[in-house]
């Protein structure tokens, strides 16, 4: 994860993404019933709500309606630490405070602090960095976030820090014009070989013996989900990466010869042969 997590604002659009918490049922019920009679924005607003209202709550180890300065805190969380305007914040704050009366939020008793208190609360420093996401600040002109959730989820924080790190080396030696191509391709194998091995250690040492599984299944994503004229060259990159990012980096263990694209193609020989991109 990202090291510098709490130096930066999350992305709401990262949230997304990231959040593995769901809106309290009762309060996702309403929201859902009137659905059809809110307008374009309110219906982007209760999307919006139901990914931030949990990450807020998971970020500081709460559970919906114990606090009675619950919303207060919700709405300093949110004007502090993402990068939503004033503007959306404040209609989700009006939201939230419409679907829990509407809900009949009982809220047991408690003092309320102050603004000022709750600065001192700090949330979760470990959740907040990982709900920053992954970001890459030389990939493009702006940087860009990526999406390495697939490896986190099945081979560990740890592992995924390790790739994370080593990307963003990897990409400081990659011509900036193909940059993009080259990362969007790696991201399309980490789903191969989170969908092929079960950990780290068996993508390590067997991945030769599964090396021909793996090519497959890359050259059938690029031959049947994301066809168009650059097709080949997106799968040529799929299988480069294997060998400059992961074999380079000590995440599979080499081959003991150069993999890249017309190499796979040989050897996946008959899988192929006669088959065009379509």
């Amino acid at each position: 994860m990202n090291t510098t997590a709490l130096k930066l604002m999350l992305n709401t659009s990262v949230l997304s993404l990231l959040c593995q918490k769901e809106m309290p049922a009762d309060l996702q019920c309403i929201m859902n019933r009137e659905r059809f009679k809110r307008s374009e924005y309110g219906y982007k607003i209760d999307k919006r709500l139901s990914v931030t209202y949990p990450v807020f709550l998971d970020a500081y180890g709460l559970q919906s309606g114990v606090r009675g300065d619950e919303q207060d805190m919700y709405e300093f969380f949110m004007l502090h630490y993402t990068d939503d305007s004033i503007g959306m914040v404040r209609s989700q704050c009006i939201r939230l405070s419409e679907i829990k009366d509407l809900a009949g939020h009982k809220v047991e008793s408690r003092n309320s602090l102050s603004f000022d208190e709750w600065r001192k609360i700090q949330p979760s420093a470990d959740r907040l960095n990982f709900y920053n996401g992954w970001f890459l600040p030389t990939l493009g002109q702006a940087g860009q976030h990526i999406n390495l959730l697939d490896i986190y989820q099945k081979f560990g924080a740890d592992f995924c820090a390790e790739v994370y790190r080593a990307l963003g080396l990897y990409i400081l030696k990659v011509n900036p014009k193909t940059a993009k191509i080259k990362i969007n391709a790696m991201l399309v194998v980490n789903g191969i070989l989170v969908e092929t091995f079960e950990n780290k250690d068996q993508l390590k040492y067997s991945f030769g013996d599964r090396l021909l599984e793996v090519l497959e299944k890359i050259w059938i994503h690029f031959m049947r989900k994301n066809f168009n004229r650059l097709s080949e060259i997106h799968f040529f990159e799929a299988v480069k990466s294997l060998n400059d990012f992961y074999m380079k980096y000590g995440f599979i263990e080499g081959l003991g010869y150069p993999l890249h694209g017309r190499l796979a193609k040989l050897l996946l020989g008959d899988v192929i042969r006669g088959k065009r991109f379509y």
